[in-house]
């Protein structure tokens, strides 16, 4: 790669291009477990601008590539802010231990956690409550009959796995 010519610039491209995918994929998680995985998004952000001016000895190479890299960084934080990640699963089967039907109410105690709603699978005609998770955390679900009966359940959040136990 010649460091003075417009086409070494192409050849770093798919270096950056990699580099924005990971980008990406770490800001994701970031979002879902904030503060993880900030100094990688940060890095990540930072060389997608700064190789081009690390690399080139020409100011209009490395002013371009710097562009390049700035509008690949904001194109991509959009993306990420415009789509942010959501755990979807089924947390609690009905059972001998958990009897609800449709006619139960279930909440998260904290709702910036995500949505929680009881449904009815077909395919195994039974009720199962699904949760779509934004975050990653502890709080407490709870599961609420029609005559005001409630159970609670501490519920643990990762990226994607959860705990969940009755109290």
């Amino acid at each position: 790669m010649k460091k003075g010519k417009w086409w070494g610039y192409l050849i770093l491209l798919p270096m950056i291009v990699l580099t924005g995918y990971s980008y990406q994929t770490y800001f994701s998680d970031f979002l879902f477990n904030i503060p993880r995985y900030i100094l990688i998004c940060l890095f990540c952000a930072c060389m997608m601008i700064m190789y081009p001016v690390m690399i080139f000895e020409d100011r209009n190479i490395k002013a371009v590539g710097a562009v390049i890299g700035g509008i690949a960084v904001i194109t991509l934080t959009v993306i990420g802010l415009m789509n942010p990640p959501v755990y979807s699963t089924e947390i609690l089967v009905n059972s001998e231990d958990h009897v609800f039907d449709d006619t139960y109410q279930v909440t998260l105690a904290d709702e910036t956690y995500g949505n929680v709603k009881i449904i009815y699978m077909d395919s195994v005609e039974d009720y199962f409550v699904h949760a779509d998770f934004k975050k990653a955390g502890k709080t407490v679900l709870v599961l609420e009959s029609p005559s005001g009966e409630k159970k609670e359940f501490d519920l643990s959040i990762e990226k994607d796995t959860y705990e969940i136990t009755q109290k």
